[in-house]
């Protein structure tokens, strides 16, 4: 039956053809769009035609690797973890019996750092043969340096096989950046998707996507709807809101409603994929745009915008905006309709605002802070971030900017070289800061407590809350506060949910989440081990004012001052106001001074993960 499904798909014709461009060429680029099979089969086949290479395949997204290893696994009828599997941040399931993993475009760059401080054995990244970058479109910070990392390497391993895997968009940019001319288009045997384009925008793009769902459900015939919104917030109102309405419609036909974002746990991520004996609806942000394939899918509705991380020079902050699709997106978006019969896409914005969409959206390497990407490249032995040949080239302000942060960070020396901490840090699969704050902390005396504030942070949907109980929220905070500080309140929830005998009764009671708080001990455990190789001996006090000047000293870009006259914070490096976020101990508080982990944009500019502290 699966091998019957391999064979019908379009690739398949393909097969001697790739595998033969393979063996005469280093490099070589699959193009094709979602459906086509490029993403389970190529790596089958090559390993068909020899059974003794290693591959790694590379994905954007954890959920994506998790899926396409597993779907790969039932394909090969092998139990998942054996001859495929999967590494993603926190949760390894390969083996030594490995022969296809499935991988973070970060986890291959962490195996290259891995490779240099660790093993010391494995600097080119020989475990593989063949190594798979696949949604290269996607043009993510992480894709974009292993790209250039690629390019670097095959001039050193000769036998290296590298496959770029994109949609067919910008592939001779890729042509040109890899200095290859072996190109195989894939046509997917796609069905037809009409497109239909609101008359008049509305403002509300949440009821409009309530009422667009409703009306299909009751109108159209079976077939699932695909629904993409922007974030975790829009999707769990849109279902709130369909529930109830399902409830009072007196209508016979049910509707399932599912959910797909990143956040959510993998087996409520999972939900999405089974069938339903109802018309199922799953709304998701662009998580459904590439990679994964959704069964049944019929009809898509698109609100036509995303969420992206953009970081502001001028501002110095990292924020996250709503931002309008691409045409490339919505192209993207409209095609998961058509993909096992004739379907359909509505679009919740008119056909002028898609005319005046861009055609692809600004990479990521040219929009986002790289703190993080910097401290790698340095990490995997690149002198000079500045001139290394990637893809697109970064701002020189913000790179300089970064370049400096690390030498607070003591991550660099005053000359931009690689120090000792600097080395620990990179080692860590954690940000910068954290990582700094992490080894400082062991030098401290307060490593445990440190280990269970990080491990938590690591982790999302740590409560359960129903939409519109935030009071509920303050009251279970309040039960586990610490010192004015978010940071000190989740170590102690992760230190009391490790310390009592019923887990899950204690998770019951104060409406915490069982399962992320069990992958925060994962997560926990994990670092400990990273941090093995730098710690010489234990030794643990509970000092709440060391662990925030240590903490401040790891976010000293991240300082708010309380303002008055504004009723709001002020970010030290650039009088930005803000609000602290209402899932915060200190919300409706106003201390003088804190520090945090991040900005967010929603309704307003929030701080999250907020810590009160004597000055800056």
């Amino acid at each position: 039956m699966l091998n019957e499904f391999r064979t019908q798909l379009p690739i398949f014709q393909f097969r001697e053809k790739i595998i033969k461009s393979i063996r005469d060429n280093q490099v070589i680029i699959i193009a094709g769009e979602t459906g086509c099979g490029k993403t389970t089969q190529i790596p089958q086949y090559i390993y068909e035609n020899d059974p003794n290479v290693k591959i790694a395949v590379t994905q954007p997204r954890r959920l994506a690797a998790m899926t396409l290893a597993e779907r790969c696994s039932l394909e090969k009828q092998t139990k998942l973890g054996q001859l495929i599997g999967y590494n993603v941040r926190f949760d390894d399931c390969t083996s030594k019996e490995t022969q296809i993993t499935f991988l973070t475009d970060g986890m291959l760059i962490r195996e290259f750092i891995i490779g240099i401080f660790v093993d010391y054995k494995d600097q080119q990244l020989k475990r593989y043969d063949v190594i798979i970058i696949d949604e290269a479109h996607e043009r993510t910070v992480q894709s974009d340096l292993l790209l250039g990392l690629l390019k670097n390497l095959c001039r050193r391993r000769k036998q290296l096989k590298v496959i770029l895997m994109s949609a067919t968009m910008q592939i001779e940019k890729f042509a040109n950046y890899l200095e290859t001319e072996a190109i195989h288009i894939i046509e997917a045997r796609t069905h037809t998707v009409d497109v239909f384009n609101v008359p008049i925008r509305q403002q509300d793009y949440v009821e409009s996507m309530v009422n667009t769902i409703l009306q299909l459900h009751f109108t159209q015939p079976e077939g699932d709807i695909l629904a993409f919104l922007t974030g975790q917030e829009d999707i769990e109102d849109v279902k709130e809101i369909l529930i109830e309405r399902m409830k009072i419609s007196n209508q016979e036909k049910q509707l399932d409603v599912k959910m797909l974002y990143s956040a959510l746990p993998p087996e409520v991520q999972l939900e999405a994929f089974q069938k339903s004996v109802h018309r199922k609806v799953v709304l998701a942000t662009n998580i459904a745009e590439t990679s994964i394939t959704i069964d049944g899918i019929v009809y898509v509705v698109d609100c036509g915008y995303v969420k992206i991380r953009s970081f502001q020079i001028g501002k110095a902050i990292d924020t996250l905006l709503l931002a309008p699709v691409s045409k490339a997106q919505a192209e993207q978006r409209a095609g998961r309709a058509g993909r096992q019969r004739q379907g359909q896409c509505y679009r919740l914005y008119t056909q002028q605002t898609y005319e005046r969409l861009a055609k692809y959206m600004l990479p990521e390497i040219l929009r986002v802070n790289l703190l993080s990407v910097i401290l790698q490249m340095k990490a995997i032995g690149i002198q000079n971030v500045l001139t290394f040949d990637l893809i697109d080239r970064p701002d020189m302000e913000l790179m300089l900017a970064n370049l400096n942060q690390l030498v607070k960070l003591k991550a660099l020396d005053s000359e931009f070289n690689l120090t000792e901490h600097g080395k620990n840090m990179s080692s860590l699969p954690l940000e910068p800061q954290f990582s700094h704050f992490l080894i400082k902390a062991y030098e401290c005396g307060i490593f445990d407590l440190a280990l269970n504030s990080i491990s938590i942070l690591q982790v999302e949907n740590l409560f359960y809350f129903q939409r519109g109980t935030k009071e509920s929220m303050q009251k279970i905070l309040a039960k586990f506060k610490i010192a004015n500080s978010d940071h000190l309140t989740k170590a102690n929830i992760l230190r009391k949910y490790e310390e009592t005998q019923n887990k899950k009764s204690f998770c019951k009671e104060n409406c915490l989440n069982h399962k992320t708080l069990q992958k925060a001990m994962s997560v926990k455990q994990q670092l400990k081990d990273y941090m093995k190789r730098i710690i010489k001996k234990e030794f643990e006090k509970e000092d709440y004012d060391k662990f925030k000047q240590v903490l401040s000293e790891a976010l000293m870009f991240k300082h708010a001052v309380y303002s008055p006259s504004d009723q709001a914070y002020k970010l030290k490096q650039t009088n930005q106001l803000a609000y602290i976020h209402p899932e915060s101990v200190l919300f409706n508080q106003k201390p003088k001074y804190v520090i945090y982990n991040e900005v967010i944009l929603t309704k307003k500019v929030y701080l999250r993960d907020v810590t009160e502290i004597d000055e800056l």
